[in-house]
């Protein structure tokens, strides 16, 4: 093995020559346009060997090895302090700076091939791998242990594993529901609460609409106007009392649209309140799909209220009562 004085040399010049990073050997603002990037790949990839062998446990190289990396080195660090200390201001800049890139180019390949062989086998002692094979292993066997007993742990309790899923599931559907009725009623509220504000408005159109009519009907017309100004003021008048009376018309249009909504919401969250009681008295799973169609249709079939005016109900509730169906049996088949 090799001498504790060899090591300690191989570790100061390992710090020696990797003191400054690549890229500030490499360019300086100092030089202009001359740079040694020709060199770059050869001092990254001696700079990376180095660094591993930072961590590499050194002390497990033969002494003759060990002396032909050390060799290596010197000269390496002696360029790098070439080109820390190159300056433009030289005779020829551009041949210097040729004939330290093909120094480093050459010192490198050097280093690389006295170096390269024995960076796995450091590697592999540092990491223990046999070590960690075996650990692997045993933590594999250990691993189908604990799958087979699981297994046979599962088997015995598939039952209640069962009545779990089933407990969940109805859990699930509980909260689904009574969120979703939640929500309705929310909605429902706040349609009730528009339709109020649209009825006061409809009321204070249809008060200022009269008072607009009255006011017209007794306001005098002077016997002196002329035919045009006649017309000109029952216009006037028309259009006034018009404006008025499209206005309540359409205010109250809101509000029975308002109320139409208000109603919807309201018996969707009366047809969820029921759902879970009517599924909870099914007998078998036939009999909760049944549930589960009427219900669906009940929700999302467009329900008259009759505050609109020719009130039909499509068959867009019973396309997603199909939906559900498909999904129900693919459920079930799943299962």
């Amino acid at each position: 093995m090799a001498t504790e004085a060899l090591i300690k040399q191989f570790r100061d010049l390992i710090i020696e020559c990797t003191q400054a990073p690549v890229d500030e050997l490499l360019i300086n603002p100092d030089w202009g346009k001359i740079t040694f990037e020709g060199c770059r790949p050869e001092l990254e990839r001696t700079y990376s060997m180095l660094n591993q062998f930072k961590l590499l446990p050194l002390d497990l190289l033969p002494d003759g090895p060990t002396q032909q990396i050390v060799n290596t080195l010197p000269p390496i660090s002696k360029t790098i302090d070439q080109i820390r200390s190159f300056s433009i201001e030289s005779g020829n800049p551009t041949g210097t700076r040729d004939q330290l890139v093909n120094q480093v180019k050459s010192q490198a390949d050097q280093f690389f091939t006295a170096a390269h062989l024995y960076i796995p086998y450091l590697a592999y002692q540092k990491g223990d791998v046999q070590r960690n094979i075996n650990e692997l292993t045993r933590s594999v066997e250990e691993a189908g242990q604990l799958v087979e007993g699981t297994k046979k742990d599962i088997e015995q309790r598939r039952g209640e594993i069962g009545d779990i899923i089933v407990a969940a599931r109805e859990a699930a559907a509980s909260v689904g529901v009574a969120h979703f009725t939640a929500d309705f009623n929310a909605e429902a509220d706040a349609q009730d609460v528009s339709a109020e504000k649209w009825l006061k408005t409809t009321g204070g159109l249809a008060a200022v609409t009269i008072v607009a009519a009255l006011f017209m009907i007794f306001v005098p017309v002077k016997p002196d106007v002329t035919t045009p100004q006649v017309i000109q003021i029952f216009t006037s008048k028309v259009v006034i009392l018009g404006l008025l009376f499209t206005a309540t018309i359409w205010c109250g249009r809101l509000y029975k649209a308002a109320r139409h909504q208000s109603a919807i919401n309201k018996h969707r969250a009366n047809a969820l309140r029921t759902f879970q009681a009517f599924t909870k008295a099914a007998s078998d799973d036939a009999a909760r799909n049944a549930v589960l169609m009427e219900t669906t249709k009940s929700i999302f079939a467009i329900t008259p209220s009759g505050y609109l005016e020719n009130e039909s109900t499509p068959d867009s509730g019973l396309k997603i009562v199909e939906v559900v169906k498909h999904a129900t049996q693919a459920v079930a088949s799943v299962k």
